[in-house]
């Protein structure tokens, strides 16, 4: 009942929410028009939900009519949602969505008619439409009636039909007004191709499209009206073919008459507009038009290759250009108009001129970059020079990774370009960025971090630049006014194409877009190649490069002013970090964007003008090489091989300046700039063999640098008492220069451990990079053996240990061939471990440190330990030194805490042998001797063969080994006299304690110790009434206070298959309103566990007894003697006493009416009730029967309460429940008739024991028991199940 009262509630508040909604008007326009049809939907859905509760579950039909009207007014809203703009934006989506909530509406209210409404409205808005863009090219044809301007309107027109076609699907009753009007517009395009098409002739290529899509419009219109339509691309070609036999041969005329009268440079377009007249009208001529047009064709070479011998001769590259251009669109034309000759090369005349010029060109480009390139190479060597020095003047080389300056902070002007703010002001804006970035969001809001406002003074003149506004031309720190511009740049010959980033080209040209381009001339045509430039001077170059590599942008150049006064004025800004714009508060101005620049490292600073010129040099002598390339292509076999040799020998004259370079980037690791240039490089990378360069340098430096920081003395691997020795020199431990000491020490060891990981963690990605490069790593671990046998090599005799461990495991995990490091490292720890064993001073603990650095250097390496120490004839010396120990200890009465320090440091000792056979091989020399001393031991003092035994159990203990069969444990003896003890009392805290020990004694080792112990279970067996089924020896445990408890998995088959038939004879199939989901077709067991719990079965038996003999005051109700009273007799009834009989567990008692029952829960509940059994202060107080413990006879009932575990199964708990005399029940509402209290009271201080809810005769569905005591069940079998589904 409580479920259907929260389900009601919600629908209700849920009707009354949008009742509330459609009440707040204009409700429905929330944001955009998709938006509001989405929440729309989601509205509709409510109501939907709504409507389908009170409609069809709660039949209210007050409620329905008001679910009625909201559907009713939210029609009228959506109706209202439909205009022509959704129409004419050809949403589809939200089209498709108002159909569907039209669906769902008249799904809510059958009489609304939503749908219909909708689909009218639509193809209204389609027809109206449709007539509007009829009207606009109806207007296009009116305008554009005189054939002389059709030309100009013809592309509006189509427009406007293809426009209206999706609407005239919607709307076809206007299909032949469309029609109409698309037969006008053909008739017009005829037209103007009668009277314009001789004197333009490419009107009929443009023509010929639009007819295509007039006819691919009209056609499915036409076919749709059943009538025809003339294709109106057949009438063109037809009007182009009869023009062509009259404008073709006049053309092919005029062509030839212009040539025989020479031909000029101001004749080549003309010739070229001729030709282009022409292609059009090239239809089917008869053989004397093709013959005059062969002729025009050769005359027009020859005109052409005369004059380009003329230019050659009198070196005029730009005429060279222009001709070869002209003769390619020769080519071109002669191919569309004549075809392919006999050879079937179409250009064969421009690759003729193209080949004569290619030989005089290169040869010019190739005399003037020699000498180009040899002098910046001069250049390049000087400036790597004083860039090396200044870079390896840097000690340590960590610090040339530290940042030389702070971050830049720019931001963008009106022209796109960034500008930079001053040092000072931008260290400001950094302060607060780092502020933003290092709080959290809870303080970024708060503190309003985000948003910051700054001061920037200004200057503010009576003339600004050229091009831009107010407040867009600040700094951050006042600007001094720049002198007047007195000389003009000459214009770059390259123009808007230039491809030139250096700043110095920029400074010596201008391009377009500057203030002096247009005040002069255009500049001569460019040579055929310009020789390599000098290299600029270092003070010219502005550019930098960041730390990725990248070439950071110039700043921006101050503003010129001509003579301008200027006032200095402080403005305010607003900056926001997440968005990184700032705002001019003080002129109002818009939002602009703000970039972060990281600051120079030490590296980058020293070496960026460095790498700016290797990256100029290289781009400029790849144009060269560019350009070479393609007139190489041009010229013979021989002549081609003979300049190519010049190339190859100008590349080379490049290598040693590069060479140079990549040394020094990658001494300061700077890989994204050796990257820009070897990508700038290209394909002539291979030829100067500059990634062989690079192998060899980024190998060379990455062994200096491991052999470098492995040299160093090693801080941390030096021995504690050295440490301590050297810290307190001349100083006692407490000063201020024992702490002054410490402190170094520990600052040396940090800066060593980060020194070797950075060189390791270079070694590694050098190794990964050159994968594939087997000869690249073989001499890489041939070089890493050799640094490592000299590190070895010195600290065979004086360490420290930590150099044969690091080398070893380095040695190891680049696969370096570990052999040669061998022989050195077995000499140095077997040299500490024999100065272990000889040690008088704490010798255990000398000879584990040795051993565990014996063990360390053996795993680095990937080896035993005995590949790294000869410890075979040593073995004898630690067990000799074992037993010498031993010997004192024994000698040495009452001092348990030194014998078990003893054991300690032996087992320790021992299991620093991690060779197996070094452990046997030690334990068979110590308990050799230790046989012989136990023997005598024996004869002198019993109380030192105790304490002897003592000693050995507690070694066997630690070790997990036996005690040797020669020696009597004196557990066993204690174990025997506390059975016999316990026994004879008949306790049962005794019987578990005595057990437990003997357990720890091993007594199955001795035969009448194993007889007392079994003894001793029968009797704790009988005590507690325990079934035969159960195995007291696993309950007893090994904690005599632990609670009594196990669960155990049912493995016998034929037991498990009991289980399944319970399951499956009792799944009644049918449905009630607690199954959540659908009802599976039936159940499969997974797994059963059986509950031992002693505590809860001992309280269960003494419940039964006593109910058992309360029942005999009631004859005929326990057992019952006619169930088919009460719809019958329990299904789990004869199930129950089969599973209890072969699980070997008492039977079920009759006289108690004590049955096997299913209980459903979920996982975690299953387990808690098995440990300590159910609890009634859990109990519903809400059910329908009291609050009581529900059982079911059905295993479809139980499965509406039970929730699955990771794997997916679901638990039942099969519980014994003692009944007792039972208070049947089938009232329809047991809430009210009898009443909760009444059926609790009637077990609780009645004569009833029990209640049987009869819901099977009430509603035809399940019958329930319920009791009110929780002592009345035991948990005795926990059955895992999976669904199976339907």
């Amino acid at each position: 009942m409580g479920c259907i009262d929260s389900k009601l509630k919600h629908h209700r508040e849920l009707l009354e929410e949008l009742e509330t909604t459609i009440g707040q008007k204009p409700w429905h326009v929330r944001t955009s028009v998709p938006a509001a049809f989405d929440w729309l939907s989601e509205f509709v859905a409510s109501l939907a939900k709504v409507n389908e509760y009170f409609r069809n579950i709660r039949h209210d039909a007050a409620v329905v009519a008001r679910v009625v009207i909201l559907a009713k007014q939210i029609s009228q809203e959506l109706l209202k949602l439909i205009d022509a703009r959704l129409i004419r934006s050809k949403d589809t989506v939200t089209l498709q969505k108002a159909k569907s909530i039209a669906k769902n509406l008249d799904q809510v209210d059958d009489a609304s008619d939503s749908f219909r409404k909708l689909e009218s409205k639509r193809k209204g808005l389609h027809k109206q439409l449709a007539q509007e863009v009829l009207n606009k090219a109806g207007a296009f044809l009116q305008r554009a009636s005189d054939p002389l301007i059709m030309a100009d309107h013809a592309p509006h027109v189509l427009a406007a039909l293809k426009e209206a076609r999706p609407h005239i699907e919607e709307a076809p009753e206007l299909g032949i007004l469309m029609l109409q009007h698309c037969t006008t517009f053909g008739e017009r395009l005829l037209d103007c191709l009668r009277v314009t098409g001789e004197s333009d002739t490419t009107l009929f290529r443009r023509f010929a499209g639009l007819a295509k899509s007039l006819d691919d419009i009209c056609t499915p219109l036409a076919e749709q009206a059943k009538i025809s339509w003339p294709k109106l691309t057949d009438q063109v070609e037809h009007e182009r073919r009869e023009l062509a036999a009259e404008v073709a041969p006049r053309l092919v005329v005029s062509m030839a008459n212009a040539l025989e009268r020479g031909l000029s440079d101001m004749d080549h377009a003309k010739i070229s507009q001729m030709l282009g007249q022409l292609q059009p009208m090239w239809v089917m001529q008869p053989p004397e038009v093709v013959g005059r047009l062969t002729g025009v064709f050769s005359t027009l070479e020859a005109h052409v290759n005369s004059a380009f011998y003329r230019a050659l001769f009198a070196g005029e590259g730009s005429r060279l250009e222009s001709l070869v251009a002209f003769a390619k669109e020769v080519d071109q034309r002669r191919s569309t108009f004549l075809g392919e000759g006999a050879d079937g090369d179409a250009d064969k005349f421009s690759k003729h001129l193209e080949r004569q010029k290619a030989g005089v060109t290169l040869k010019t480009l190739l005399e003037n970059a020699e000498g180009s390139v040899a002098a910046r190479s001069a250049e390049l060597h000087i400036a790597f020079e004083e860039a090396e020095a200044k870079v390896k003047a840097i000690q340590p080389r960590e610090r040339l990774k530290e940042k030389a300056e702070i971050c830049r902070w720019t931001f963008k002007l009106t022209n796109g370009m960034f500008k930079a703010y001053s040092t000072e002001k931008s260290a400001e804006v950094e302060s607060l960025y780092q502020k933003w970035v290092t709080s959290s969001k809870t303080e970024q809001n708060k503190a309003g971090l985000r948003r910051v406002e700054i001061s920037i003074l200004i200057e503010v003149g009576a003339r600004r630049a050229s091009g831009s506004k107010p407040g867009s031309e600040y700094t951050g720190s006042p600007r001094p006014p720049a002198a007047e511009v007195s000389t003009k740049r000459p214009r770059c010959p390259y123009g808007a194409k230039c491809y030139r980033k250096n700043p110095s080209h920029k400074d010596e040209c201008c391009h377009p877009g500057d203030q002096d381009w247009d005040d002069l001339p255009a500049s001569p045509p460019l040579p055929p190649s310009p020789p390599l430039p000098p290299a600029p001077p270092p003070a010219m170059s502005t550019r930098s490069i960041g730390s990725d590599g990248d070439i950071d942008s110039e700043v921006w150049p101050p503003c010129a002013t001509t003579g301008t006064r200027t006032s200095v004025v402080e403005e305010r800004f607003s900056l926001d970090f997440m968005l990184m714009t700032q705002v001019n508060l003080s002129a109002r101005r818009g939002m602009r964007a703000i970039k972060r620049s990281e600051g120079l490292t030490f590296a980058q600073q020293h070496t960026q003008d460095y790498f700016g010129r290797v990256v100029d040099f290289v781009r400029e002598a790849e144009d060269i090489f560019a350009a070479a390339a393609l007139e190489l292509r041009l010229l013979g076999d021989a002549e081609r091989e003979r300049m190519q040799t010049q190339v190859d020998h100008l590349l080379q004259a490049m290598r040693p300046a590069l060479s140079e370079f990549l040394g020094l980037a990658v001494f300061i690791e700077d890989m994204k700039v050796i990257d820009d240039v070897l990508a700038l490089l290209g394909v002539h990378t291979e030829g100067l063999g500059l990634k062989d360069v690079l192998k060899r340098v980024r190998l060379q430096d990455v062994l200096d640098e491991l052999r470098l920081a492995y040299q160093q003395e090693s801080v941390a691997a030096m021995p504690p008492w050295e440490l301590l020795r050297q810290m307190c020199k001349h100083q006692p431990i407490g000063g201020p220069l024992y702490r002054y000491r410490v402190e170094r020490i520990k600052t040396k060891i940090e800066i060593q451990t980060l020194t070797r990981r950075h060189v390791q963690i270079r070694c590694q990605a050098l190794l990964s990079e050159y994968d594939d490069d087997g000869i690249f790593k073989a001499s890489f671990r041939t070089g890493t053996v050799q640094i490592f046998l000299e590190l070895q090599q010195q600290a065979v005799e004086r360490g420290p240990a930590e150099v044969f461990q690091s080398t070893m495991r380095l040695a190891a995990t680049w696969q370096c061939d570990v052999e040669p490091l061998v022989r050195p490292t077995r000499l140095f720890i077997s040299q500490l471990v024999a100065g272990a064993v000889r040690s008088k001073l704490q010798p255990f603990a000398r000879i584990a440190e040795a051993l565990d650095v014996g063990n360390d250097v053996a795993k680095a390496a990937q080896r035993q330990l005995t590949d790294v120490c000869e410890l075979g004839v040593l073995l004898v010396e630690i067990a000799t030194r074992a037993l010498l120990e031993l010997d004192e200890l024994l000698n040495t009465p009452d001092d348990s805490e030194r014998m078990s320090s003893s054991v300690k440091q032996l087992v320790e000792l021992r299991s620093k042998l991690t060779s197996d056979e070094l452990s046997e091989e030690l334990d068979r020399e110590f308990w050799a001797l230790f046989k012989a001393h136990y023997e005598a031991v024996f004869v002198t003092s019993t109380d030192m063969q105790t304490r002897a035994v003592e000693w050995a159990i507690a070694v066997c203990e630690q070790l997990g080994q036996t005690l040797p069969p020669w020696m009597m444990t004196k557990d066993q003896v204690e174990a025997i006299r506390k059975l016999q003890s316990a026994i004879g009392s008949g306790v049962e805290s005794e019987l578990r304690e005595a057990a437990i020990f003997a357990k720890q004694a091993d007594y199955k080792s001795d035969q009448q110790l194993a007889q007392m112990y079994e003894s001793a279970m029968e009797q704790l067996r009988k005590l507690k009434r325990l079934p035969a089924g159960w195995e007291v020896h696993d309950l007893v445990g090994d904690d005599a206070t632990a609670k009594m408890f196990k669960k155990v998995d049912i493995t016998v088959y034929s037991l498990t298959h009991q289980f399944q038939r319970l399951f499956d004879q009792t799944n009644l199939g049918l449905v009630t309103r607690d199954r959540a989901g659908a009802m599976p077709r039936g159940y499969k067991v997974q797994k059963v566990e059986s509950v031992w719990n002693v505590d809860s079965w001992s309280s269960y038996i003494g419940r039964l007894d006593a109910m058992t003999e309360q029942c005999k005051k009631f004859p005929g109700d326990a057992p019952v003697a006619d169930w088919s009273r009460w719809s019958g007799p329990l299904l789990t009834d004869k199930f129950g006493t089969d599973i209890l009989a072969e699980a070997r567990l008492p039977s079920l008692a009759a006289g108690a009416n004590e049955f096997l029952m299913f209980h459903g829960t979920n996982p975690e509940s299953a387990h808690e009730i098995a440990v300590n059994s159910f609890d009634m202060a859990f109990a519903c107080k809400t059910g329908l029967f009291g609050a009581g413990i529900y059982f079911a006879e059905s295993s479809s009932k139980s499965d509406e309460y039970v929730k699955p575990n990771k794997e997916g199964h679901f638990p039942v708990i099969m519980c014994r429940v003692a009944l007792g005399r039972i208070n049947y029940c089938d009232s329809k509402d047991p809430t009210k008739d009898p009443g909760r209290d009444k059926l609790e009271s009637s077990c609780l201080r009645g004569d009833f024991h029990s209640v049987l809810g009869d819901r099977k005769k009430a509603r035809g569905t399940y019958r329930e028991f319920v009791v009110y005591d929780h002592y009345q069940v035991y948990p005795h079998f926990i059955v895992w199940y999976s669904r199976i589904s339907g």
